[in-house]
């Protein structure tokens, strides 16, 4: 795996297979993220598995090989650590 950015409960990687995959830990990070990807970054070809750790959901998002990967990381850098750690501590009191 190589990491091209991480934040706090974000991570955007290169996978084994080479294709990029974004983890993100807690519902609504996940869905601030589900929802500016298209709407704002053109980005809809992905897709979703999910898994509970320690209570805590868990979501990969798996992205096609033509995804524009400076697109995909602008994408994720739009939401800035601080509103990720807002988002996850109203969630997980």
């Amino acid at each position: 795996m190589k990491i091209i950015y991480e934040i706090a409960h974000v991570k955007l990687y290169v996978a084994e297979n080479d294709l990029v995959e974004l983890c993100i830990e807690d519902t609504e990070v996940y869905d601030r993220f589900d929802d500016i990807l298209p709407e704002q970054f053109d980005i809809e070809d992905y897709s979703i598995t999910s898994e509970q750790k320690n209570g805590i959901s868990t979501y990969t998002m798996h992205f096609t090989e033509n995804v524009d990967r400076e697109n995909l990381l602008n994408a994720v850098k739009s939401i800035s650590e601080s509103e990720v750690i807002e988002i996850y501590k109203m969630n997980n009191k």
